[in-house]
């Protein structure tokens, strides 16, 4: 019996010790800004660890910011936003420690054949963010077409409107579509 409780109350030590190690990293990691974070995710990232974090502080920015620097850079990058019981919103963020991610804003001069060699020559490459403005969704859908016939999928689109205010102060909305698609198997490997 002495033993048990015992027992019971270093169970209860290392949970209350846990709790406020636990309680300080999280303190720590709201006061981080940008940098700190591009740091700190590129440290999981340079051991090929995903990094993974969920925050519900309410400044996200630093953290977002950061978490778009590995976008750019090609990284696979989840985000996923949840409600939590207290009301606020809690951000999800996933990053992959390898490149395997593309994204194109198309212009008007943008030849979409050199597009779709680019991502048929990066053989690593498994998801392509597309995204066109007016008359240059044709030339995005010429990337779709060949990319649908070729292995990939739709993952899913977004239009929304672009509104730009004219030097006549008109202004002037533009459909804007984005399109993200993923690499499905090969069928050889299956």
């Amino acid at each position: 019996m002495k033993n048990s409780r015992h027992n019971s109350t270093l169970l209860e030590n290392q949970s209350s010790a846990h709790f406020k190690v636990f309680s300080i990293y999280i303190r720590h990691l709201s006061e981080m800004q940008k940098q700190d974070w591009v740091n700190h995710i590129q440290q999981v990232l340079s051991t090929g660890t995903i990094f993974t974090h969920k925050t519900c502080e309410d400044n996200k920015t630093h953290f977002l910011f950061a978490t778009d620097v590995f976008r750019r850079l090609n990284h696979m990058v989840t985000i996923h936003i949840e409600p939590t019981e207290f009301g606020k919103a809690c951000l999800y963020v996933t990053i992959a420690p390898t490149k395997g991610y593309l994204e194109f804003t198309m212009r008007r001069e943008d030849n979409p054949v050199q597009i779709i060699d680019t991502i048929a020559n990066q053989t690593d490459i498994t998801t392509v963010s597309l995204r066109g403005c007016g008359t240059v969704i044709n030339a995005l859908f010429t990337v779709v077409d060949w990319a649908i016939h070729n292995g990939w999928y739709v993952e899913k689109t977004f239009m929304n409107t672009l509104t730009q205010t004219l030097s006549s102060q008109q202004k002037q909305r533009n459909t804007t579509l984005n399109v993200v698609i993923l690499k499905g198997s090969n069928i050889g490997s299956i």
